[in-house]
């Protein structure tokens, strides 16, 4: 959660610096590309959290961590998702493409467009998270299985 408002501090700043000095041009097409790119990636990666199996590992209090993992990088993934979706609609169902507030100038198109780049790097993190952690529980599962065909063996000669 933490991390979550730290990415939006600094996608507002981003924003606002972008928009004050007018270096990128965002427009409709660009933000719902990104829109539509972030939501293939959403899906794609609450199917990896949901298919995760860790029905294997025989230790119960490793399976628990694995689980809270697994939950709070569903949970996370959500909340952003939730919160681009938002601040998509916001952007163009608004009736002003500008806000300005003194001296800041925000440009929505902008600030939608940095939001969801922001959230499918996110994503991409959480892939490679998802990914490391699988071979996580791999190599857990490999090792358990090693250790039980090694006590059988043990058990088999002490006969």
């Amino acid at each position: 959660m933490k991390a979550l408002v730290v990415r939006y501090i600094i996608v507002i700043c981003l924003t606002v610096f972008l928009s004050m000095y007018n270096i990128l041009n965002f427009d409709e097409k660009i933000v719902q590309a990104l829109f539509t790119v972030l939501g293939v990636g959403y899906s794609i990666a609450i199917s990896n959290i949901i298919s995760f199996n860790s029905s294997e590992l025989l230790i119960n209090e490793y399976r628990r961590k694995i689980i809270k993992h697994l939950k709070d990088l569903r949970n996370i993934n959500s909340l952003d998702f939730l919160l681009a979706s938002l601040v998509f609609i916001c952007c163009l169902a608004g009736p002003k493409r500008v806000i300005n507030c003194y001296i800041v100038k925000i440009d929505l198109y902008t600030f939608a467009s940095v939001t969801l780049f922001v959230s499918i790097c996110s994503l991409v993190i959480g892939f490679f998270s998802l990914q490391s952690l699988n071979e996580e529980v791999s190599n857990k599962i490999a090792k358990e299985k090693s250790d039980k065909i090694l006590a059988n063996r043990l058990d088999q000669s002490g006969k």
